[in-house]
């Protein structure tokens, strides 16, 4: 396989996600009006409309077993023609007519140096993560595969909403390869932050002179550089809670006559996504609390059928499988069906608890903790602010009332996601509607483009070279990264170690097994959750609803029993560290290695990694 680290690579991969998006735009923007999409969603942009339309596609794709490599890309492509037609009136008719000054040409010249400082780290695949490879990117790998959606046994995370996977199927069907496929969907997650930002700016109708600094401002941000280049549910989800909260806030203004219901939409589908999302709903209900008490019945009703529709979708089929219909997170234990008991170890307890010894180097003072928060939103915190100061002094106290949710939403997510250091990760989902709202209530000031450059420029130099709540020189780190893609290998003159796509151990035995061994083969891993490299079933022992009983006090009859109900053929595991905090000692079936033993050593790699076939008694 490719390693997929070039300037060639990078724009082959930019490329197949542009097919993707072409055929979203052409798609919306041909069945906009047949559809009377206008009626009930004035709000949903061209390529919402095509995406969501490609969405529902693979329900009867997946009844007709034909949702593969070979067919999907056939749509794409036939829809990406009129997107591309439609795309090239638009840019000829608006093109003409700009007379950018020498601000505006800056700020595009720098915006452009930040998406390929974006994009090059998004299309170098990540295998040092492990969500992606353990869920995100391999069910729709999987469903791919198989020509069809289906619930992966092997893992409690098929319990999730699956609108994310269902998009992904889309660009991950335009890629040539495993690593390919990775760097097709990271790259794919970048863009929609951009979406979002554009999108966001042009619903509040904010003047387009300060579009780009705004953008730039947004992209600079170091947790969405990091977060939105992984293969993952969040950037899909931050487009959405975007897109639900410029829309609230647009409907609420005197002139906006047309259906309210759009904001409602994509904050249902928000809640599709990801359900930490539902975090999100306190500040857009108080945005559109006002308005819904003025709908009449029928809109009322319209906007929770908008709201709960998709996520209750989802829902019923996770209810249906495990009893739960939100099964695995907020799991409703009455519900659970017998076998699919989600419980965690002590030794796991212990190391997720924030309070726990492993972290007392993080025990901050609470000023601390709350700058960490504010600190991660970088710039975006800085246009809120700015934009909340400018309607105070002018005394705007309409405008000002539109940040009081935020004030919510700050508040309940720092004691939700507490301690910040940890937590931040879950609340990127405003980072941009926070850039976007502080540009909204700035945009009347006579010196907003001077106010929004000065914070473009802040949030470059700052966090780029002095501090930041994360990376102590993300600049640095970027730039490795750039000079990695432009020269076709990874540059370690800067210090910086090749983490993000150096293959682990176990994905290079993951690979061998795939290579070596029949697809049917089902390897249980003990401690390590990746399972992506390998076409058959690996089952991630604490996260699989039955897998977890290994690590309870068992005899080796009983370890033995589990491992006999699953089918297992291999166990893989690290063989100087099997698993965390000596969890190793309760396992007694690791007393048995040797050849001819219950565990018979079969590959080792990089003197670490161990794959044993499972001989049972």
């Amino acid at each position: 396989m490719n390693d997929w680290i070039s300037l060639s690579s990078l724009f082959q991969t930019s490329a197949r996600v542009l097919v993707v998006w072409l055929a979203f735009y052409g798609t919306g923007k041909l069945l906009r009006n047949p559809l009377r999409v206008d009626h009930l969603f004035p709000l949903l942009t061209a390529e919402l409309i095509g995406l969501l339309v490609f969405v529902f596609l693979t329900v009867p794709l997946s009844i007709l077993g034909v949702l593969s490599r070979a067919v999907l890309p056939v749509f794409l492509l036939l829809m990406a023609i009129p997107g591309a037609l439609f795309v090239y009136g638009e840019l000829r008719n608006r093109l003409p007519g700009l007379k950018p000054g020498v601000l505006q040409i800056l700020a595009g010249i720098f915006l452009l140096f930040v998406l390929f400082l974006n994009f090059s780290h998004a299309s170098m695949p990540n295998l040092a993560f492990d969500d992606p490879l353990v869920t995100y990117a391999v069910q729709p790998d999987r469903w791919l595969g198989a020509g069809r959606m289906f619930w992966l046994e092997e893992s409690i995370f098929s319990g999730f909403p699956l609108l994310y996977e269902m998009t992904a199927v889309w660009p991950a069907s335009l890629s040539s390869d495993l690593l390919n496929q990775l760097s097709v969907l990271q790259v794919f997650q970048m863009s929609l932050l951009l979406v979002a930002v554009f999108r966001g700016l042009s619903i509040l109708g904010v003047m387009k002179k300060l579009w780009l600094p705004v953008a730039a401002i947004v992209l600079l941000t170091t947790n969405l550089y990091l977060w939105s280049a992984i293969a993952k549910t969040d950037t899909l989800c931050i487009l959405l809670c975007t897109l639900a909260m410029v829309s609230a806030v647009r409907q609420r203004e005197k002139g906006f006559t047309g259906s309210p219901l759009s904001s409602w939409l994509y904050m249902g589908l928000a809640l599709a996504v990801k359900q930490t999302s539902i975090v999100v709903l306190l500040p857009f209900l108080l945005y559109s609390a006002g308005a819904y008490r003025k709908y009449a019945p029928k809109w009322k009703a319209l906007a929770l059928v908008s709201l709960l529709l998709i996520p209750a979708a989802y829902g019923v089929r996770t209810m249906l499988k495990t009893g739960s219909p939100t099964y695995p997170v907020y799991t409703v234990p009455f519900m659970l069906r017998s076998g699919w008991e989600v419980s965690t170890t002590d030794e796991r307890m212990e190391v997720q608890s924030r309070a726990s010894s492993f972290y007392d180097d993080k025990s901050f003072s609470l000023a601390k903790h709350i700058g960490i928060y504010f600190a991660y939103m970088e710039g975006c915190i800085l246009l809120l602010l700015a934009g909340t100061a400018f309607s105070t002094a002018t005394r705007n106290w309409r405008s000002v009332v539109l940040v009081i949710p935020m004030l919510a939403y700050f508040i309940v997510s720092l004691k939700l996601f507490w301690p910040p250091w940890w937590g931040a990760k879950y609340t990127i989902l405003v980072y941009p509607f926070s850039a976007l709202l502080g540009v909204y209530l700035l945009q009347s000031f006579k010196g907003a483009r001077t106010v929004t450059i000065s914070v473009m420029v802040t949030a470059f130099v700052v966090p780029g070279f002095f501090a930041v709540a994360g990376d102590a020189m993300p600049f640095t780190y970027r730039m490795t990264v750039a000079r990695s893609v432009l020269q076709g290998e990874w540059d370690a003159s800067s210090g910086y170690t090749r983490l993000i796509n150096t293959p682990t151990p176990e994905a290079a035995a993951n690979l061998w097994a795939t290579a070596a061994l029949p697809p049917e083969t089902v390897i249980f891993s003990i401690n390590e959750e990746k399972r992506y490299f390998f076409h058959g079933t690996v089952i991630s022992g604490e996260r699989h609803p039955v897998g977890h009983l290994l690590y309870l006090e068992n005899s080796l009859e009983e370890e033995l029993a589990i491992l006999d109900g699953l089918g297992v053929d291999y166990v893989g595991f690290y063989r100087s560290d099997p698993a965390i905090l000596k969890q190793e000692e309760k396992l007694a079936i690791l007393d048995h290695i040797g050849v001819g033993d219950i565990l018979e050593p079969v590959i080792i790699v990089d003197g670490g990694y161990l794959l044993c076939r499972y001989n049972g008694l």
